[in-house]
């Protein structure tokens, strides 16, 4: 995780396992690039598919969620504050 000056943040999330991450709202743009594995993302009606090189970018306000496979990593850009350090790592709110 990089924590900006401005508030914004840059995680690598590393999916040891299949799993979801329900729908949520930021109020802050997020972009994010899938580096390895598969990611479906689910906005405005619509279910992407997104592998490994593709990148999307989701504007503040819109709902979305997603379904991820084992093993997916992907490198996620925040606009604003998205997770937490703890001494046992990073709590984030959803994913």
């Amino acid at each position: 995780m990089y924590d900006g000056a401005d508030g914004s943040q840059v995680l690598i999330f590393q999916c040891a396992t299949d799993g979801i991450s329900k729908e949520h709202v930021h109020d802050f743009d997020e972009y994010f690039v899938v580096v390895q594995g598969e990611y479906t993302l689910g906005i405005q009606g619509a279910k992407i598919k997104l592998t490994a090189g593709q990148e999307y970018f989701i504007p503040k306000g819109i709902p979305h969620d997603g379904a991820f496979t084992a093993n997916t990593r992907t490198i996620n850009a925040f606009g604003g504050k998205r997770a937490e350090r703890t001494t046992g790592g990073l709590t984030s709110e959803s994913r």
